[in-house]
Parts: structure tokens; C-alpha cells; sequence
């Protein structure tokens, strides 16, 4: 987890570590990695807020696509995602290289990152919301490994 490529990011809700996730920086594709919001944490807006800042960590790195691999019985991750604004596509990266039996379970999903310098778009209601910093809670910080 904690290579050069790799971001790694913690959301608060107050002075609590509340979820953690990460983003890997590939060529030409930015990776979610590990995304978890503790129980009691969660319905607080603790994963938007971890996939805005996600988000704009890769759009900062230039990466054009946001891509992700999750399992396909983590219905309540994947309803996230789709909000979001992630669709299913098929395995990338080294995904794409695994026997069909490895990845049965695996669901994976993309979505399009606004080129930087020009800021993505306020959405909706339902949906992701306004990228971090502008969300005031629950808040996601970190800083890369490398």
C-alpha cells in the first residue's frame, strides 16, 4: 500500500478517524484503493467525502480516468460509486491479466476525471457533491508516500 504511486487518506468526523482510503497513480489512470468507513461512521457522508478527495488528487495528477475494482457483494460500496458516477467496465491494469476464475467476484468500474485546471463541476443532491476542500464534514486529509 504505501509505495511512491501511492496516496493515502484519512476522513475525520470531529478529532476521530472516521475511514481511510487511498488512490494509486498509474500510467494513464488513477486507481481507488482500499476505501473503508468505520460502522458507526457510516450514512455521515464519510466515503463522498474520501472519493472527492480521491478524485482530486488524481485530476491534480493529470489522470484522465478513475478506475476501481471492488467485490460484487459490496452492494452499499457500489451503490456509492454509481452515485459518483462510476459505471462497469472491464479488468484493467493487472486485473486484466488474472484467470477468469481469480476475478469472478470482482466488480470493476470507471469514471472520467475533469481535466485540471478546470475545477469538476458542482453536482446535485444524491450525488458525490462538491470536491473536498469545500465539504467541511466530514474532512479527508493525508499526503503521499512519495
Amino acid at each position: 500500500m504505501f509505495q511512491p504511486n501511492v496516496r493515502f487518506f484519512v476522513a475525520h468526523l470531529g478529532d476521530q478517524a472516521a475511514g481511510c482510503g487511498a488512490v494509486a497513480l498509474f500510467d494513464g489512470y488513477a486507481e481507488v484503493k482500499r476505501m473503508y468507513t468505520r460502522e458507526a461512521a457510516r450514512g455521515r457522508g464519510v466515503g463522498k467525502a474520501l472519493l472527492g478527495r480521491i478524485e482530486r488528487e488524481a485530476r491534480d495528477a493529470s489522470k484522465p480516468m478513475l478506475r476501481l475494482e471492488t467485490g460484487t457483494l459490496q452492494a452499499e460500496a457500489i451503490g456509492l460509486y454509481e452515485r459518483c458516477g462510476f459505471r462497469t467496465c472491464g479488468p484493467f491494469g493487472h486485473y486484466a491479466e488474472l484467470p477468469p476464475h481469480r476475478i469472478a467476484t470482482a466488480y470493476s468500474m470507471k469514471v472520467a476525471v475533469a481535466p485540471h485546471p478546470n475545477p469538476l463541476p458542482e453536482r446535485g443532491e444524491g450525488e458525490c457533491g462538491p470536491v473536498l476542500p469545500r465539504v467541511p464534514v466530514p474532512r479527508a486529509t493525508g499526503r503521499g508516500t512519495g
